[in-house]
């Protein structure tokens, strides 16, 4: 992401049993859905990595993305896939905003995911979620 200068290995994560996405262990990685689609593929590549609690990780920043920033993803093979931002919004934790995620969509998109808002201690996590979405322009 070059706006932020982010350059970021991805790694593959399943669903909680609760049916959450895992999160990567690494402050300084991103991971990639394994049971969403795959980047450059049709519906919605979710990729989550973390914000720091006073302390820095990857998608600290991930707010200052715009509309019109590019984002670049390697697929398995090696080859380079260009997204561009379309939207960024904070989304609170509800079913819509899981399915604003999560859900189908007819275009090639990738969503990125992280923490945002008010941190809950005995939660553990923060009441809102990051979203930046971003349509593939070149495969």
């Amino acid at each position: 992401i070059p706006a932020l200068g982010v350059d970021a290995p991805v790694t593959g994560v399943a669903l909680n049993t609760d049916g959450s996405m895992s999160v990567p262990d690494n402050l300084w990685t991103a991971a990639w859905l394994e049971s969403g689609p795959v980047p450059g593929g049709p519906g919605k590549a979710v990729i989550a990595a973390h914000r720091g609690i006073g302390y820095p990780a990857l998608f600290d920043d991930l707010e200052a993305l715009r509309p019109g920033d590019a984002i670049y993803v390697s697929d398995a093979s090696g080859a380079q896939l260009t997204y561009v931002v379309r939207s960024v919004n904070s989304m609170s934790l509800d079913a819509a905003a899981q399915n604003a995620v999560f859900g189908p969509s007819a275009q090639k998109d990738l969503v990125l995911v992280t923490c945002f808002g008010r941190y809950m201690p005995a939660a553990g996590t923060y009441d809102h979620r990051l979203v930046v979405v971003a349509q593939l322009v070149t495969p």
